[in-house]
């Protein structure tokens, strides 16, 4: 009997966690193509689906945010156009979104960024913040500096991810309720071609919940206008619990069986 228990245990387990690794579903996408920004690209505009709208699309001094359509500077148009970023003379620009459910674990975070120049000390590149807006995730890059940076907590990286102007994948997937694993993958190299992968520790506490994109004085000119596009959030899938509740009937049905032939057997 305790053999049996163990061997129906095992299918139990097998079953639950054959649905746990099944393929990853979209739950939020977004682009500069959605009919949304025809009329261009602004705060309260709410493209897509799984995103709330968008909460801040601005800049202070001279800086702003505009729809770029087919702007011979980004790589990472859809159907011609993407989000731009504009920055210079000291000034900032950003574009604050938030998850319509904040990032759960196994769920990624994706996104398409194309920088152009940046003038030494100008920073561009995205953040992922709590609900208070403290930066929890950040990626950047500082004009002058070799790579691209991740700042975050006890990062290990698989190498260096050098400068491009010609456009990155990247993909932030939540490990466990503070851990994380980043993806940069380069145009310029070919998609999966030379993939940099970093791990760490969140900086803080508090669920990821919305998202920041910024151009921090990268200098003036289309040549140094930031680009984003192509959001989307996937999760992977729990176990179906009707599976589950399902299997354990199955083997409870089997455990009365197994018990009664037993009684049975000693009669």
């Amino acid at each position: 009997m305790k053999r049996l228990a163990i061997c129906l245990v095992g299918v139990l387990a097998a079953l639950c966690l054959s649905t746990q690794q099944a393929g990853a579903v979209l739950v939020a996408s977004d682009d500069a193509s959605d009919a949304t920004y025809n009329d261009g690209w602004g705060t309260t505009d709410d493209g897509g689906s799984g995103f709330d709208a968008w909460s801040t699309v601005g800049g202070t001094g001279s800086a702003g945010a505009f729809l770029a359509t087919n702007s011979p500077h980004s790589q990472i148009n859809t159907a011609g156009d993407a989000f731009g970023l504009y920055a210079n003379g000291g000034g900032l620009s950003e574009a604050i979104r938030s998850f319509s459910t904040s990032l759960n674990v196994t769920d990624t975070f994706s996104l398409a960024m194309d920088n152009g120049l940046v003038n030494s000390g100008g920073t561009v590149g995205f953040a992922l913040q709590n609900g208070s807006g403290s930066n929890l995730f950040e990626f950047f890059f500082v004009g002058g500096a070799t790579n691209y940076q991740v700042n975050a907590a006890n990062v290990v990286s698989s190498g260096a991810a050098g400068f491009t102007n010609a456009g990155l994948q990247l993909s932030f997937t939540l490990t466990d309720a503070d851990s994380f694993s980043f993806t940069i993958d380069r145009l310029v190299d070919g998609l999966g071609t030379n993939v940099v992968t970093a791990t760490g520790d969140l900086l803080g506490t508090g669920a990821i919940s919305r998202f920041r994109l910024f151009n921090a004085n990268a200098g003036p000119d289309g040549e140094r206008d930031l680009f984003f596009n192509s959001f989307e959030v996937t999760a992977v899938p729990e176990a179906s619990a009707l599976l589950c509740l399902g299997t354990v009937g199955v083997v409870a049905g089997l455990w009365r069986l197994r018990k009664r032939s037993g009684r049975r057997q000693a009669a």
